[in-house]
């Protein structure tokens, strides 16, 4: 078997004609790290410890989790699995290779595995190495020759397997489990209906194995298979399994996971679960964790204990499970609401729920506050309207909106998240408002819409300092702001008009500048042909800012031949240009423009009941496209957030619907002389409104804020929920839509049960339609 160091991968690559996944052809000769993504597995050899996720890189650590680096394996590659084995850590990449280090996890070789199918996961069992493709399972001596393979099928696109008492065990599909004896190659299927084990089984999933005993969970409840009698035992039904991780040490079963009885604050529960369950931990998080899920759990020794999870979530205990500290912990929405670049190493971030999350090392390690008042508990959540934003590296602000109460609604810092105060403004003092924001660097704009009954509608220009003072720069009466962007020389955003004391009703359309940063406000009449014409109605408009220019998506719907289609416009708010770009009857829905170094990407996706399709375009100039290729087996990217502060920075994150993951990457454009500003992405929809999804990812349920016209019946505009592969996973049944005011509610999908990955909650009404976008963990 051919062995190589790590710094003659471009010869192998060269030398096998390797075609890669190419998921950051756009951002090569960047320089680029990730720093949010789910961890997935641990290995340690008791002087170091080692984590790893579905991606290229692993996180080490020699001094139990005080220090953490990052050791990246091979671009456009990702580890599916990693283990210490006979002196040395050993792991597979997901094509064509076996990773092997000597040192601890500090260096790395590359063996060339004779495998050109993809490999999903991997195991040691016996002096042997398995490793499972889409078709077989291979078993591979340790100088990685084959030794066996075993084909089988399954009807799932889960991967996963253990090996025990001399059998592969995996699943096959919906309550059911295959078994592979590795000796006679013999095949046994376990129906678990049959067995009573459950009535409308689920896919069995987090397996575990010994020589006596396989564990598996299914719906919600934790199983134990005797392989000398084939007795089935209920070890443990869960709450929440999706935020649960097991682990065996000792011949012992422990089990870990988060408690949500707070919606504000998540408590940790550490059980040993066999012979005899007992509760080992006598105190919850040291630091303030909400909506954290578990993937892995792994013993080092009898005292320290290790689990991870989804957003670099590491915790660590030193003595058995009892006390447990949290090393990392980065879960928050990826929007440029929520992130805040500030330089290559120090990044923050203001998740929905109020918790502040900081990092000093570019994304290897997140902290999440370690102080905070009680009333943040109570007093906040996440249902209402809000924003948030970092000033610098130490000074950052959330802002709920007020009902109708006169308490503090604004939440500061100023030691970067690790210390949260409560504080009330009798300048912006104002109820229910709804926000959007425009950041300045050290100082952020931010508009507040509202309105009253016999008054009518106004917006209002506010500007924050990092000393946290408000001041009121402008006042705009029968009118409301969506959207503004900033260019180099203008404030721009879509704009609706409405009469006095109207407040619902009589729109007219408009695009509205300020050269001043918003003190005053030119006005540009658009689309009036179709406002002023009744058959016409304008809707699900969306602005994109890309450097000096502004482009914006609307959709026209005809309300005698109920048609629609959507219109892309360039506006050059120098010259007031309004260029129409494209006219689009198809199905496919505009998603985002943005720009890496020196090419702009205009994105597309469609549903239909089998798929989810993307297209993504590349502009030559200004107004003209074409089509940019993407391969099956691509991640694509979705959102770019750029820093406020540096214009070299932005943060890319891509969905891979391959792999049913995600991960976020930070990136420095190589080239700092030529780059341009990078793009911010926000939209609003005159015809249904969504929040950030909460929590994210979700568990047993999870819910969104709603808003709509009320010209369609939103329960009834539910279509159902949707895989990343556009398959219909499930009608409409467990969603729920509760009214919360006319035009206003809450949506919430019950989603326990349901395998790991990225969902979608498909709306569609007469002339448009909608996806709420779900991370199930």
């Amino acid at each position: 078997m051919r062995i190589f160091k790590s710094f003659f991968v471009f010869l192998i690559l060269v030398a096998i004609n390797i075609n890669l996944h190419s998921e950051l052809d756009i951002i090569k000769g960047f320089e680029k790290n990730l720093i949010v993504y789910k961890y997935v597995g641990i290995a340690s050899s008791g002087k170091s410890i080692l984590l790893w996720g579905n991606t290229n890189e692993v996180i080490r650590s020699t001094d139990m989790g005080n220090n953490w680096e990052r050791k990246v394996i091979l671009d456009d590659y990702s580890i599916v699995w990693l283990e210490y084995v006979g002196q040395k850590y050993v792991g597979f990449l997901n094509k064509h290779f076996a990773i092997v280090s000597k040192d601890e996890g500090r260096t790395w070789e590359l063996f060339v595995l004779n495998e050109q199918e993809t490999i999903y996961r991997g195991f040691w069992y016996k002096n042997y190495f398995y490793y499972m493709t889409d078709s077989k399972f291979k078993m591979l001596d340790t100088n990685f020759n084959l030794v066996k393979e075993f084909s089988y099928t399954k009807d799932t696109n889960s991967y996963e397997f253990v090996v025990g008492n001399n059998k592969i065990i995996y699943p096959i599909g919906n309550g059911k489990i295959g078994l592979i004896n590795i000796q006679n190659k013999e095949t046994k299927i376990i129906d678990l209906k049959q067995n009573n084990v459950c009535t409308d089984c689920n896919l069995p999933s987090k397996f575990l194995s010994d020589d006596n005993y396989f564990y598996f969970l299914v719906k919600n409840f934790y199983y134990r298979y005797n392989f000398a009698n084939q007795n089935f035992t209920l070890i443990e039904k869960l709450n929440n399994p999706n935020s649960s991780a097991f682990t065996l040490w000792k011949g012992n079963l422990y089990l870990i996971y988060s408690s949500w009885t707070n919606v504000n604050l998540d408590s940790l529960i550490f059980f040993k679960l066999t012979p005899g369950k007992e509760k080992l931990n006598t105190s919850s998080f040291d630091r303030r964790v909400v909506r954290s899920t578990f993937s892995k759990l792994k013993f080092v020794d009898d005292s320290v204990v290790v689990a991870v999870g989804y957003g670099k979530f590491v915790c660590f205990s030193s003595n058995g499970g009892k006390t447990w500290a949290v090393k990392s912990f980065g879960a928050f929405p990826l929007t440029s609401q929520n992130l805040f670049i500030i330089d290559s190493l120090n990044l923050r971030a203001i998740d929905n729920y109020h918790n502040f999350f900081y990092t000093t090392n570019g994304g290897v390690t997140w902290l999440p506050t370690k102080n905070y008042p009680y009333k943040i508990l109570t007093q906040f959540n996440p249902y209402q309207e809000m924003f948030h934003y970092f000033f610098d590296t130490q000074n950052g602000i959330s802002v709920q909106r007020k009902q109708l109460s006169t308490d503090s609604n604004i939440i500061t810092t100023r030691d970067k998240g690790e210390t949260l105060k409560l504080e009330h403004s009798t300048d912006f003092n104002y109820l229910e408002d709804s926000y959007y924001t425009v950041p300045l660097g050290d100082k952020l704009l931010v508009f507040t819409n509202n309105a009253m009954s016999d008054y009518g509608i106004w917006f209002i220009v506010w500007e924050l300092d990092k000393n946290f003072s408000f001041y009121k720069k402008s006042y705009s009466l029968f009118r409301q702001i969506f959207n503004p962007q900033k260019t180099k020389n203008y404030i721009v955003g879509f704009s609706i008009a409405r009469p006095k004391g109207v407040t619902y009703g009589e729109p007219s359309y408009w695009i509205i500048k300020s050269s001043n940063l918003g003190l005053t406000w030119d006005s540009i009449e658009v689309f009036k042909e179709y406002w002023l014409n009744s058959q016409w109605d304008l809707s699900n408009f969306k602005t994109w800012a890309i450097g000096d220019d502004i482009y914006l998506d609307f959709n026209l719907f005809n309300i005698n031949t109920q048609s629609s289609f959507d219109v892309l416009y360039y506006f050059n708010p120098e010259t007031n240009e309004f260029t129409l770009i494209e006219t689009d009857t198809t199905d496919y829905v505009p998603y985002a423009i943005f720009k890496v170094g020196n090419k702009v990407f205009y994105t597309k996706n469609r549903f239909d009941f089998t798929k989810i399709y993307f297209k993504i375009y590349v502009f030559e100039d200004k107004i003209h496209f074409k089509e940019f290729e993407i391969s099956n087996e691509q991640a694509i990217p979705l959102t770019v957030i750029p820093s406020n502060f540096d214009t070299n920075l932005f943060a890319l994150f891509f969905i891979d619907t391959t792999a049913n993951t995600s991960y976020t990457y930070l990136v420095k454009e190589a080239n700092t002389s030529s780059v341009e500003s990078q793009v911010e992405k926000r939209y609003y929809t005159t015809k249904f409104w969504a929040s950030e999804p909460y929590p994210q990812p979700a568990g047993v349920r999870v819910k969104a804020r709603i808003a709509w016209d009320g010209s369609f019946d939103v329960g009834e505009a539910i279509d159902g929920v949707y895989d990343s592969m556009g398959r219909k996973v499930e009608g409409k049944e467990r969603i729920r839509v509760t009214l919360r005011d006319k035009g206003y509610g809450e949506l919430e999908w019950e989603c326990s049960g349901v395998p790991s990955g990225v969902y979608f909650i498909l709306l569609r009404w007469a002339g448009g339609s909608e996806s709420v976008p779900i991370v199930v963990e």
